[in-house]
């Protein structure tokens, strides 16, 4: 029986052209939680890039896997090593990479170009404030997310062995430390609650919600996850813009 739903945010619960919750999705989530089920969010934005939800969650996995935490309990975290922060900074200098980092309640980016901004307004995020390289890389880095083809991912893990790199866009990729996946962040809430995690299902559609769809009972992927994440899903619902929560929930009998 599930106990525990941890959903993502971007393509998830938010569609990528409206950034909106669906009047369908809200009451899919009301009817999960009279029924006693968690809810959770499990997503690669820092808590201060968080959309306003329209209801509690109880309890947040941020930063893919990097910052978890339920009520004001933080119950994992877990930063880039600063090595690795400083070979990501040399490198992104070296290649006029616009950078952005992120601490739970940071966020800094090194120079904004058109790319910078078209990502930012497809995602309805505020920009960063600006600082230099050199400074991000004396703070605490939960999170990197580096602006470059998917091309330089085998380069840029190479100078970051403690890093791995969950790309979820053609764009840009995440840089977070190799312990840390939204997996992780499950696996942690899933102790705290004393819940098993085969009692859990997660919906998500990137290459960051990998992990957590093979982890959990049941992984749900949404109908705009690209094929190579739908592999990973017991079951592929309807797009975002489709209310595919509301879909998955109600033929697998979860409301």
């Amino acid at each position: 029986m599930i106990q525990a739903a941890f959903f993502d945010i971007d393509g998830t619960l938010l569609s990528y052209y409206t950034h909106r919750f669906t009047h369908a999705t809200i009451a899919t989530l009301q009817a999960m939680r009279k029924k006693g089920i968690l809810l959770f969010i499990a997503s690669g934005r820092p808590t201060i890039l968080f959309p306003k939800l329209p209801l509690p969650f109880d309890g947040c996995i941020t930063m893919n896997g990097g910052y978890v935490y339920s009520g004001n309990k933080v119950l994992y975290e877990k930063a880039i090593d600063d090595s690795d922060a400083r070979a990501w900074f040399d490198y992104a200098d070296a290649h006029n990479i616009c950078t952005m980092c992120f601490s739970d309640n940071e966020m800094y980016i090194n120079r904004i170009n058109e790319e910078a901004v078209t990502i930012q307004n497809g995602l309805d995020m505020p920009m960063p404030p600006m600082m230099d390289t050199h400074d991000m890389a004396q703070r605490t880095n939960h999170q990197i997310i580096g602006l470059m083809p998917p091309a330089t991912d085998a380069e840029v893990q190479r100078l970051m062995p403690h890093c791995r790199l969950p790309r979820w866009h053609d764009a840009f990729t995440d840089i977070v430390c190799a312990d840390n996946s939204k997996a992780r962040g499950i696996d942690i809430l899933c102790r705290h609650f004393g819940i098993r995690c085969e009692d859990t299902i997660a919906f998500g559609d990137g290459g960051n919600d990998i992990e957590m769809l093979d982890f959990s009972g049941i992984g749900i992927a949404m109908g705009n996850a690209k094929e190579h994440v739908k592999a990973h899903a017991d079951f592929v619902t309807l797009s975002v813009e489709e209310d595919g929560i509301t879909y998955a929930a109600k033929a697998l009998n979860i409301v």
